[in-house]
């Protein structure tokens, strides 16, 4: 049975991210994954995005949304488009792979690239879930040498932001708490309710991305630390 994870959120150690031990993906898979990118771009079938994790008027949704996705970043003193990382289904193969050598249950299966508006940009940046509580990555492509997954503690609030908000664009009004170098073909539960961002993309980021709610399934809980459980 999926467990709550929702009662830990006002513990200080709840986890940003952990690493898990799933199989890797096979080649095959991979491939399957990658052109299906290729696919949703030249057909634009975009992914639609399924309900907001919390209970939000159409017009706020759509607010945050247009606001989420059009926003200019400062950091250090510098105005920075924001990358994009739009999201495409994935396809019934990797789907039935997945559930029968990872995860059984989910909100959505996607696979993810990023995509820029300005070549200068090398961030996707602060954000929390929308429709997702946590999520589990896994890379293709981590897009660069040096690209780190780092969570932040915004002012003197909770080390959990929240879910389904605006997240805020002025890096001086965020401490940075983590920071991590997630590596390629390895698995990741990344709890989405804690603001974080992506620095140093110079290349293509390509990844299979599994969306879960606020309950986890019994197979990722097992695997976060003891002190990190409820």
């Amino acid at each position: 049975m999926p467990v709550d994870l929702t009662k830990k959120i006002k513990n200080k150690n709840v986890f940003s991210a952990v690493q898990l031990n799933f199989p890797v993906i096979p080649k095959k898979i991979e491939k399957k994954c990658v052109n299906n990118l290729k696919n949703s771009n030249n057909k634009s079938t975009h992914f639609t995005q399924p309900k907001f994790i919390v209970p939000l008027k159409e017009t706020q949704k759509n607010n945050i949304k247009k606001k989420f996705t059009d926003r200019i970043l400062k950091i250090e003193h510098k105005k920075i488009v924001t990358l994009h990382n739009p999201r495409y289904e994935a396809d019934r193969e990797v789907q039935n792979w997945i559930k029968n050598n990872v995860v059984d249950s989910w909100i959505d299966c996607t696979t993810s690239a990023s995509t820029r508006k300005s070549k200068k940009s090398k961030v996707l940046g602060i954000h929390v879930g929308l429709t997702r509580a946590y999520a589990m990555l896994y890379l293709f492509k981590k897009g660069g040498r040096k690209v780190t997954t780092n969570f932040y503690q915004y002012k003197n609030k909770p080390r959990c932001f929240g879910l389904g908000k605006l997240p805020p664009t002025d890096y001086s009004k965020c401490k940075l708490i983590e920071s991590f170098c997630f590596e390629e073909k390895k698995w990741y539960l990344i709890n989405e309710s804690i603001l974080h961002d992506v620095q140093g993309i110079t290349g293509k980021r390509i990844a299979l991305q599994i969306s879960f709610g606020k309950k986890l399934p019994k197979k990722l809980l097992q695997q976060i630390p003891l002190d990190n459980k409820p």
